[in-house]
């Protein structure tokens, strides 16, 4: 039997097992990291190349046929959060009617001195402009309406925002698909801030915000980060699989970047290369405030620049 044949046959084996398998009993995996193992198809075909004996390639073309129907699901999963709910596309030109302006808020006290945000979604647009609300949070959406739940459990000094959206329909009309969510923070508390979403143009100007930690969880995106310096320390975890990703921060501020990756292009002027994927800026040490950046992608185009003044 050929190689070829044994591996796009467990490709589809592969395949309809892991479809099978989610739509009985569901898999909680974390897909976002089990789509970066396609860079070992690569490995696997250049062993195939050096290998001659055909017993060998037959193994190795087994082998890369599981690990592309594992990334090729895990891909889907991370994009659309396929397999998180009830998944529909609807290709209709009077499904227009049904996008409708959302509004949503929750109140804000003088005893709550930090808070959590934890934002859950599949495809659109998400927003943050450089405008902070008088309110604990804001968020106006444009899309199926009333598509998304917010609560709110505020304790003595801390409130944990729960922002999700309830559903993975999407919807093409004349105007494409429209999930677009524009979010506000209040500058007050000290916010923790953590965001899973799909396939995704993430947007957030976080300047006027004091951000003790930025949590990013994607598959397929656009992430334009900007950051201030209203806290002393500010922790950046981003996780995403093929993204184009830029991250602003202020001049003054002393930053480290740490990545890890299969195949990144990486633009960081003004940071000195330390150790391997270890980056810093020659204020690091002397800073009082501080950002630290950690980036695990798939393959993706980092940059992330220094700003002055208030842009």
């Amino acid at each position: 039997m050929k190689a070829k044949h044994i591996f796009w046959g467990l490709l589809f084996i592969s395949l309809g097992v892991l479809i099978l398998a989610n739509n009985i009993w569901g898999i909680n995996w974390n897909w976002i990291s089990l789509w970066k193992l396609w860079p070992l198809l690569f490995i696997l075909w250049g062993i195939a190349i050096m290998v001659k004996n055909n017993s060998a390639k037959i193994i190795i073309a087994g082998i890369a046929g599981i690990v592309f129907a594992i990334s090729l699901f895990a891909s889907f999963y991370s994009v659309v959060h396929l397999t998180t709910g009830d998944f529909n596309i609807v290709f209709d030109d009077k499904s227009d009617s049904r996008y409708e302006i959302t509004d949503y808020s929750e109140p804000f006290t003088d005893k709550i001195k930090s808070a959590e945000f934890h934002f859950k979604a599949g495809a659109g647009s998400f927003v943050t402009e450089n405008d902070t609300v008088s309110v604990l949070f804001k968020a106006h959406t444009e899309g199926i309406k009333d598509n998304y739940s917010l609560t709110n459990e505020v304790g003595d000094d801390n409130a944990v925002l729960n922002m999700e959206m309830k559903g993975t329909h999407l919807h093409f009309g004349k105007k494409g698909i429209r999930n677009r969510v524009e979010m506000a923070f209040n500058p007050a508390p000290v916010w923790d801030l953590n965001y899973d979403v799909g396939a995704a143009s993430v947007d957030l100007n976080l300047s006027g915000v004091k951000v003790k930690s930025l949590n990013i969880s994607m598959g397929a995106a656009s992430l334009n980060v900007k950051l201030g310096e209203k806290y002393n320390r500010t922790d950046v975890n981003i996780e995403t699989g093929a993204s184009k990703v830029e991250i602003n921060v202020p001049v003054n501020a002393g930053c480290e970047i740490k990545t890890a990756g299969a195949l990144n292009s990486t633009h960081f002027p003004d940071f000195k290369k330390i150790t391997g994927d270890l980056y810093r800026t020659d204020n690091f040490d002397t800073a009082a405030n501080k950002i630290f950046i950690n980036i695990d992608s798939g393959v993706s185009s980092l940059t992330i620049n220094r700003y002055s003044g208030s842009w």
